[in-house]
């Protein structure tokens, strides 16, 4: 897994190195971006030609949501395209929202399965308020959506955007326009209109209704325009933040406890050797806890010092958790039979060019004690391997 993400990333750093040293590239043009919030539920929805199509609906999922993919199909009696399901299954969804005949026309040829726009216990069930944005880095673009398009989708919203642009003077005939989607959030599948009448999977997940597309390429058009004039698109107010009242964020702590042989967290189990030379693995085993404790966002869980000296009076970081010469691996060992604990080896591949020197390896975790009886305690350490010699 390792080589071959090094291999893509030496692929993409070559191309980049080779496509700036070509002649006559301009490294002096424009950085730009735009961005704006837009509320899709109830937005009016025009033609290339500015005749009218529509408003967008209230959020919702049809029956074929349900049926899958033809490579991963649903469950029980849903199928795509019938649009019908088993009416137990309608019966049950009423029981939180009852969708409108205004709702069921405006979603029409979608049966709605799920109203999820309409539900908004213990917090909303879908997006409504949306970020839409666009990065220009001279003559490449970066369309910035929060949903997943169709392959028909993507290129009609990429080259209406492309013809925008050049229409307004800020993009050549030899600019090149990209999507990033699924970025700046989440708002399910975006299908063509005529992919849409068909209500497979895809159809069935575009939750504001059949002028989605539209809509979408409508505002990427809108603020594609205001880039190229300078000006500040209108934007809606920002969706709330709902994040504080989330029911759960994911991990139930858990006890953690001492692999055999360990009589603390952060010991060194297997400990580094006394010297190495440029290119080896330097592999330190520690006892460790879940990392899941404290995820060390901004941070660390390992870092490679340089020492001043043999008892490390003074040091620097040189390498983290994330710099690319470095491996964090975590094994779950049984204790008692029962019992989970878990090892961690940290290892540092040393560059070629790293001077010469007295290092050590740290690990810095978070133990949990007592989750269950509701008073657990989250309680940091630190371990360290000896100082070790980096040959010249």
């Amino acid at each position: 897994m390792f080589e071959s993400t090094r291999i893509i990333g030496q692929k993409q750093v070559d191309s980049a190195v080779e496509l700036y040293a070509q002649e006559g590239l301009a490294l002096t043009e424009e950085v730009d971006f735009v961005q704006a919030y837009v509320k899709m539920p109830g937005l009016n929805v025009s033609d290339a030609s500015g005749q009218p199509l529509g408003v967008l609906c209230t959020a919702a999922v049809g029956d074929s949501f349900a049926a899958g993919t033809t490579d991963g199909p649903g469950m029980f009696d849903f199928t795509q395209s019938a649009n019908s399901s088993n009416p137990l299954w309608h019966f049950l969804v009423d029981f939180l929202h009852k969708s409108t005949k205004e709702e069921k026309a405006c979603q029409s040829p979608k049966g709605i399965l799920l109203p999820t726009g309409d539900i908004t216990f213990p917090y909303p069930w879908a997006p409504s308020t949306l970020s839409l944005q666009i990065f220009r880095l001279g003559q490449f673009v970066i369309i910035v959506a929060p949903t997943e398009l169709t392959t028909m989708a993507g290129r009609r919203l990429r080259d209406s955007v492309r013809e925008q642009m050049i229409s307004d003077g800020a993009l050549g005939e030899d600019g090149v326009v990209v999507i990033a989607g699924l970025a700046n959030g989440y708002a399910d599948y975006t299908t063509t209109f005529e992919e849409y009448q068909a209500q497979r999977y895809e159809g069935a997940s575009t939750i504001f209704g059949p002028h989605q597309h539209q809509a979408y390429t409508q505002e990427f058009r809108r603020l594609a325009h205001a880039m190229a004039t300078k000006t500040e698109p209108h934007s809606d107010p920002a969706p709330s933040d709902f994040s504080a009242h989330v029911l759960s964020e994911g991990h139930n702590p858990s006890t953690d406890h001492l692999p055999s042989g360990a009589d603390s967290f952060g010991q060194v189990l297997v400990d580094a050797e006394a010297t190495y030379a440029h290119g080896a693995e330097v592999a330190v085993t520690f006892a460790g806890s879940n990392a899941l404790n404290d995820m060390k966002h901004q941070g660390s869980f390992m870092k490679v010092e340089k020492c001043s000296d043999a008892s490390c009076t003074q040091s620097s970081t040189v390498a983290v958790d994330g710099d690319w010469e470095t491996r964090v691996s975590i094994q779950k060992v049984t204790v008692d039979l029962i019992e989970h604990a878990r090892k961690w080896k940290l290892s540092w591949f040393i560059p070629t060019d790293t001077p010469a020197g007295l290092y050590r390896i740290v690990y810095e975790g978070v133990k949990c004690d007592d989750p269950l009886i509701g008073k657990e305690t989250f309680t940091p350490f630190t371990g360290m391997s000896k100082v070790f010699t980096v040959q010249a």
